[in-house]
């Protein structure tokens, strides 16, 4: 499964989404939407620290990296790759 559709169905899963998981695209807005507040963002931090094996560190809680599901994604794959 891709990283996109992981962290996807992650918030699916958490009833964070309400609509039909194909609306929840790339670049839907998921603060700005509500979609995830302080709370969603520390769990899904959790959650993509054990699933990808990476630290997020304090510099990376920023809007650039979880206002998306493209961001959370590129964010993902800069860290892996710099393992």
């Amino acid at each position: 499964m891709r990283i996109q559709d992981q962290i996807r169905q992650y918030i699916v899963d958490t009833g964070r989404w309400h609509g039909a998981i194909t609306e929840l695209s790339l670049d839907y807005a998921l603060i700005d939407n509500e979609v995830l507040d302080s709370m969603g963002i520390f769990e899904l931090v959790s959650f993509v620290e054990d699933e990808f094996g990476i630290t997020i560190d304090d510099e990376d809680l920023v809007v650039e990296n979880f206002g998306s599901i493209g961001a959370i994604e590129s964010m993902v794959v800069a860290k892996v790759g710099a393992r």
